[in-house]
């Protein structure tokens, strides 16, 4: 956490006194201040810079915060800039330093003229800091949300881009995207946005697009199915945000693509880690085959949040469903209390489960349909991750056990 004057924190309440934000929230409105702080001395971007804002608000997307709650975070961080908050529902639209309507006075006289006072301009009441240090050269941009690939922007440069990020959210949305879509396209344009020095989008063509991607391939070294995320990400963002083309990108260089094989567990590794999860931790992992688990009402509802979530719009705490951090948090931890030396997440039970029943002798078909797979080719990848048991010497099909075939049934034309 970074150091904050005192006196910075005491201007900061006068100004969430005046814009009336309720006792109740103003911690939140602290904790954002500080996550904003942090955010841009660990990333490189000036503090005093309204153009900080948009790749703070898309990391809070990245991290699965809801836009009520990035909501919260941009009025604490405008309000911290000197900016006025927009007003939030419920909340009356006038200042309470607004002066009251006199009152009326007898006909036929002028009322007295009461001087207005002036309010300066409310100026940003960040404390004096140093420049802050560029960005580690070895960040990673296909892991989790870091820093862009590029330059600190410089403070007075560029635009914002909030109007952009808001018709993003508005568009995926209409279209009924999931969150994690949504997610990762804010990543990339966010990541795009500090690429580009947060230049105005109406000047962006397809030049600065495949600078991007290229970068992302040479510089970073990241898989070809990361630069086509952000590709996906990009061109979405212009074809319906910005509403042009960024036309044919010739001579990006295209990113290696790495052999994929997913990691798996024995019998008694996988029967090793459900025993050292708890409740409700353990039922969760045993569904994890279940791919509609996450839209039906009854699982929903039977792994219920431990806390509360307090929504801003609507002044009020809710309760919602287990969120799957919790559950990936309690996986790793349970890998590790079993001492087993391998990358355990969630998912892995799945990669087990379909290798399992290959090597009980299930076929591809039917391991497709149990996973939801619409590709076989996806299936297939499981191949990889069962050695093979025998080596058998190949034989023409007029060679081949007649009762042997007619067994395993007609093959399908």
């Amino acid at each position: 956490m970074q150091q904050v004057a005192k006196e910075t924190w005491v201007a900061f309440e006068r100004r969430l006194e005046r814009a009336q934000v309720p006792a109740p929230q103003r911690p939140d409105y602290h904790k954002w201040t500080r996550f904003y702080l942090d955010f841009c001395h660990k990333y490189g971007h000036p503090p005093r810079s309204p153009t900080s804002l948009g790749p703070f608000l898309n990391k809070l997307a990245a991290k699965n915060q809801s836009a009520e709650q990035r909501h919260q975070a941009a009025q604490a961080i405008r309000l911290l800039l000197g900016r006025p908050a927009k007003p939030s529902a419920g909340l009356p639209a006038q200042n309470a330093e607004c002066p009251a309507t006199p009152p009326p006075t007898p006909r036929g006289q002028r009322a007295p003229v009461t001087p207005r006072p002036v309010t300066p301009q409310p100026r940003p009441i960040l404390p004096t800091q140093a420049a802050p240090p560029p960005p580690p050269a070895n960040a990673s941009l296909a892991g989790s949300p870091g820093p862009a690939p590029a330059s600190t922007p410089v403070p007075g440069r560029g635009a914002s881009w909030e109007k952009e990020y808001r018709d993003l959210e508005g568009t995926i949305k209409l279209r009924n995207y999931s969150r994690k879509t949504l997610a990762a396209y804010r990543l990339w344009v966010g990541k795009f946005q500090a690429f580009v020095h947060s230049r105005p989008t109406d000047q962006l063509g397809g030049d600065e697009v495949r600078g991007f991607l290229t970068e992302l391939a040479v510089r970073y070294g990241v898989a070809a199915a990361t630069q086509n995320q952000a590709f996906n990400a990009l061109l979405f963002f212009y074809r319906h945000i910005l509403h042009r083309e960024f036309g044919q990108l010739d001579g990006v260089v295209r990113a290696k693509h790495h052999r994929y094989v997913p990691v798996v567990l024995s019998h008694a590794e996988t029967e090793a880690i459900l025993g050292e999860l708890p409740p409700p931790y353990r039922l969760v992992g045993l569904l994890k085959k279940y791919k509609n688990a996450p839209k039906e009402l009854i699982w929903q509802w039977f792994f219920p949040a431990p806390t509360l979530t307090f929504i801003p719009k609507l002044r009020e705490q809710r309760r919602y469903h287990l969120h799957e951090s919790h559950v990936q948090g309690a996986v790793k931890q349970a890998a590790a209390r079993a001492g087993i030396p391998k990358r355990v997440s969630p998912h892995i039970f799945r990669h087990t489960f379909a290798s399992h029943l290959l090597l009980a002798d299930y076929d591809l078909q039917t391991i497709q349909k149990l996973l939801g797979h619409s590709d076989i080719k996806t299936t297939m990848i499981y191949l990889q991750t069962v050695p093979s048991l025998t080596l058998k010497e190949a034989k023409s099909p007029l060679d081949l056990d007649p009762s042997l075939v007619s067994s395993r049934g007609q093959p399908s034309v």
